[in-house]
């Protein structure tokens, strides 16, 4: 047969956002077009994602508000307080959720988008609060192609507001949705169980990332770079205490591309470290910790203007059986490769997976060699906004 079906769903971000009931979170800020009601739960095409927040994500912060967007904070500023802020005055921040579902997602039907806001702080709540939402619909494969204008990360002179932009797909977790068998010496039984983690044969865990935040497009060393310079610096030397950075330009962000594979070991070209892959005419650099490390990431750099001061930017995630496929451009016709991987060097998802967009605040020691440390970032005094415009899956 020479004739094919082509299948697209739009889902409308104007026709509402069902919060899941959960325990410990308010219903102060539902609403019409958010909460959790029969009409909602029957026909919102997304609702609000609650992240889990691991203890290892927690990190000491200074005790500062400040609207970095707004250039009240330089790279200088961040230099500064990491050299000379005295560490019993830091602040244990552990990133934040939502109290109160809706109150940080909004679903506009007459714009037909919905609005994510990560809220400011005040004296007294300091907060780095993540926010998202979650398609509620799985699929098998496809492209996820989605229109956003999500918070810009840099401010005027560089500085890391501390947010990292994602777009990803997750794995539903329905009974009987595993990966298929890996046959050698199978999978890592969960997400976050460590190095010492049993294997097993299938999991249900899969995972398909866009990152895009601040922090170096190369395979890093497992270090940071030292953060506190020698007592002997002199305040009014900026050459004495400043961090030297790789980084050529300070209004580069960088694209990560990530499969998580659990560490399966069947695909011939497994490997650690950082390899090449070539795919036609391009190369994309394989980069894994270890032998058991679970996901393997692909970066490139991009201008933080492009990206996200305009208004509007595109992103693809095109899963196939065999390979998957990253794509970011201005429109649908102008897309351009910056990831991919094939079934020979990593094991691709063979399960339902969901659509979930994101601002959070990662802890850098997640992204080793990154110039700006999450902690020496002010919380801000501003909330941080960003636009899902369009969400087209084919």
């Amino acid at each position: 047969f020479n004739e094919q079906l082509h299948l697209t769903a739009r889902p409308d971000l104007g026709s509402g956002i069902f919060a899941r009931p959960s325990e410990g979170l308010t219903s102060d800020a539902f609403n019409e077009l958010c909460g959790n009601t029969p009409g909602l739960e029957a026909s919102a095409p997304f609702e609000q994602f609650i992240h889990y927040v691991d203890g290892s994500t927690r990190f000491e912060n200074i005790p500062l508000i400040a609207d970095v967007l707004g250039n009240e904070f330089t790279p200088d500023d961040h230099d500064h307080y990491a050299v000379y802020f005295p560490p019993d005055r830091m602040i244990p921040t552990l990133p934040a959720t939502t109290r109160s579902p809706c109150s940080t997602v909004r679903s506009d039907p007459e714009g037909h988008y919905i609005e994510l806001r990560n809220p400011r702080s005040s004296f007294g709540d300091e907060r780095k609060e993540n926010v998202g939402v979650r398609s509620r619909n799985g699929l098998l494969y496809g492209r996820h192609r989605i229109k956003c204008a999500l918070t810009p990360l840099l401010n005027d002179s560089g500085m890391w507001v501390g947010l990292t932009n994602a777009i990803w797909l997750i794995y539903q977790g329905a009974p009987g949705n595993l990966r298929r068998i890996c046959s050698k010496d199978g999978y890592m039984a969960t997400y976050w169980g460590g190095p010492d983690d049993d294997r097993v044969p299938q999991v249900d865990y899969a995972e398909i990332d866009f990152e895009i935040l601040k922090t170096p497009p190369y395979c890093p060393d497992n270090a940071f770079p030292p953060f506190r310079a020698q007592t002997w610096t002199d305040h009014g030397d900026r050459n004495s205490w400043s961090r030297k950075s790789s980084d050529p330009r300070r209004d580069l962000i960088t694209v990560a591309c990530t499969n998580w594979d659990m560490a399966c070991h069947d695909p011939e070209g497994f490997d650690v470290g950082c390899h090449p892959l070539v795919w036609g005419d391009s190369t994309f650099l394989n980069h894994r910790w270890d032998h058991d490390y679970r996901a393997v990431t692909q970066k490139s750099d991009a201008l933080d203007k492009e990206l996200f001061d305009g208004e509007h930017y595109w992103f693809e995630i095109d899963w196939r059986p065999t390979e998957i496929i990253w794509r970011i451009g201005p429109d649908p016709d102008h897309m351009r490769v910056v990831g991919y991987m094939n079934d020979q060097v990593t094991s691709i998802p063979n399960v339902q997976m969901q659509l979930i967009v994101t601002q959070e605040f990662h802890n850098t020691k997640w992204w080793p060699g990154s110039p700006f440390d999450q902690g020496f970032v002010p919380f801000p005094a501003k909330d941080y906004v960003g636009r899902i415009l369009e969400v087209v899956i084919e």
